[in-house]
């Protein structure tokens, strides 16, 4: 297989029909170096990263209003006025610090589920 083939900047279709076509031994087909990006550990663990951003801080984000929506099903007679009302309605009865009512367990098991599906996603496109 020709070298310039097997470089990075090629095309990972034109990487994989040369090592097809080449004979038995010449080179091997790896799927963690066939990608623009090599993947390697750090691609694998930035990845991870990713998911915990992403799932865990847009979930715990949306807490406030999570919160307001169970209120809202288990007294709907009380919050009656809608999300911003039952915002403003929770904070001024509670306090500010109640919208946030499971913020931690829920950016905690977001975080973990970004983690997992971001990370052994990749891994796992690699590894089968």
């Amino acid at each position: 297989v020709a070298q310039n083939v097997l470089d990075k900047h090629c095309s990972p279709f034109a990487r994989a029909a040369a090592v097809l076509a080449s004979p038995a031994g010449e080179a091997k087909w790896n799927s963690r170096t066939a990608h623009p990006v090599p993947h390697t550990n750090t691609y694998y663990f930035k990845c991870m990263i990713a998911g915990v951003l992403s799932c865990g801080l847009t979930h715990s984000l949306i807490t406030p209003l999570d919160v307001v929506k169970c209120n809202m099903q288990t007294n709907p007679q009380k919050y009656n006025k809608g999300l911003v009302g039952g915002l403003k309605m929770l904070a001024a009865e509670e306090g500010s610090s109640a919208i946030w009512k499971g913020v931690i367990p829920t950016g905690i098991g977001y975080s973990m589920q970004g983690f997992c599906k971001f990370g052994f996603y990749e891994i796992f496109k690699d590894l089968y």
